[in-house]
């Protein structure tokens, strides 16, 4: 199993399926219903992309709410908050 997916209630259901990443080339799209579990997933890809000697290119990060209604959300890196 994918260490970024230990976190078994990570995304949310679409179709009856559970998806809590998109995964393309280099790039990965973590998706979770909430901020706290999108938080626990973005310190999993951290400390998992460490081990293997890869970073997480803060310039290119971006965070996307999707929401019935309009809110903000943080998402917080070792060094850096994106908003």
């Amino acid at each position: 199993m994918d260490p970024v997916q230990e976190h078994s209630e990570a995304g949310v259901i679409i179709s009856g399926s559970r998806i809590n990443n998109l995964k393309f080339a280099d790039d990965v799209d973590l998706i979770d219903k909430d901020e706290r579990g999108l938080q626990q997933q973005v310190h999993s890809l951290h400390d998992n992309s460490e081990r293997y000697g890869m970073h997480i290119n803060q310039e290119k990060t971006k965070t996307m709410v999707s929401a019935a209604e309009k809110r903000r959300t943080n998402c917080v890196y070792p060094s850096i908050t994106w908003r």
